[in-house]
C-alpha cells in the first residue's frame, strides 16, 4: 500500500486588483477632505455661472455659443477636471511625499510592479471621482446649471471620450510625478502643469475661444483632448460624424503618452533614491 503525498497548498498571492480599493477607501475615510472638495467645487460652478452670465448680458451669442450652451460647457468641464484633483492636491500618499519619506522603496519591492500598482491605484482614484463627477452633473442638471445630452448617442460619446480624457490625464500627472525621482521635490513643477493642464484643456475658458496662435499651440498638445473634446460631443459642437477621428486622436496619446510613462518608470526605477526612512 502507498501512501499518497500530500503537499502543503501553494500561498496564496493577494489579488492585484485590490489595489484599486486604496485610494477609495483612504478618502472615503476622510469624510472632511471629500467635503471640503465638494464644497470648492461647487462655488466654482457657480462662480462661472455668475461670470458666464454677466459676460453674456449684452450679447446673445459669442463664437456661434449661447449663454445656456457656454454655461453647461464651464459646469462639466469644472467637474470632470476634478476627478483625480483631490486626492492629488491633498494626499500624503503620492509619489513625491513617498520619494521624500523613503517609503516609495516598498513599492519597488513587492511582487506587483511599481509602474502597475501605480496603475491600479489610479484606476480607483479616477473610479471614486468619476462617480462623483457624475454625480454632481446630475444635480447640476436638476439645478439648472447644465443641459443634459441631446440623446444618448451624444451621452454615450461623450463618456467614451471623457474616459480616455481621463487616461490621457493620468498619463500626463505620472510624468510629472516620476520627475520626482530626479527633482526628489516637484511641488513647483506640479502647481505649474495643474495651471497649464486647466488652462490649455479648457476648463478656465472654452478652447474655442481662445485667441488663434494660442489655439493652434492646443491643438497640437494633448490637453485639448482631456476636457475639451468629449464636452464640444457634450454640448453639441462637434458632430457625431466626427467622433471616429477625435476618439482615434485621444487614443492614438494614449498609446503614446503610455508607452513614454512605461520608458520613464524603467529609467526610475534605477536610480532610486532614498532620502529619507
Amino acid at each position: 500500500m502507498t501512501n499518497a503525498i500530500r503537499t502543503a497548498p501553494r500561498p496564496r498571492r493577494p489579488a492585484a486588483w485590490k489595489a484599486v480599493r486604496l485610494i477609495p477607501l483612504t478618502e472615503l475615510s476622510r469624510s472632511g477632505r471629500i467635503l471640503g472638495g465638494m464644497v470648492m467645487t461647487s462655488v466654482q460652478v457657480l462662480l462661472f455661472y455668475w461670470l458666464w452670465n454677466a459676460a453674456y448680458a449684452a450679447r446673445d451669442t459669442v463664437a456661434d455659443m449661447d449663454v445656456a450652451n457656454v454655461v453647461t460647457y464651464s459646469t462639466v468641464a469644472i467637474l470632470f477636471s476634478r476627478v483625480r484633483w483631490n486626492a492629488r492636491a491633498y494626499s500624503d500618499d503620492n509619489v513625491s511625499h513617498l520619494v521624500r519619506s523613503g517609503s516609495i522603496l516598498y513599492w519597488f519591492v513587492r511582487p506587483l510592479p511599481a509602474h502597475r500598482f501605480h496603475r491600479l491605484r489610479a484606476t480607483g482614484e479616477m473610479v471614486m471621482g468619476g462617480s462623483f463627477a457624475l454625480a454632481g452633473l446630475v444635480i447640476a442638471t436638476l439645478a439648472g446649471l447644465a443641459s443634459p445630452p441631446s440623446s444618448a448617442a451624444v451621452a454615450a460619446v461623450f463618456l467614451t471620450s471623457a474616459l480616455l480624457g481621463q487616461v490621457i490625464a493620468y498619463y500626463l500627472a505620472t510624468l510629472v510625478d516620476l520627475l520626482c525621482f530626479w527633482l526628489t521635490a516637484n511641488n513647483s513643477v506640479t502647481l505649474m502643469y495643474n495651471f497649464v493642464h486647466d488652462l490649455m484643456s479648457g476648463v478656465f475658458v472654452p478652447v474655442f475661444f481662445f485667441p488663434g496662435w494660442l489655439a493652434t499651440l492646443s491643438s497640437v498638445l494633448p490637453f485639448q483632448a482631456i476636457i475639451s473634446t468629449p464636452l464640444s460631443f457634450y454640448i453639441g459642437r462637434t458632430d457625431l460624424s466626427s467622433a471616429p477621428h477625435q476618439l482615434s486622436v485621444q487614443l492614438a496619446w494614449c498609446v503614446c503618452l503610455g508607452l513614454l510613462v512605461r520608458v520613464i518608470w524603467w529609467f526610475a526605477s534605477r536610480r532610486l533614491e532614498i532620502q529619507g526612512g
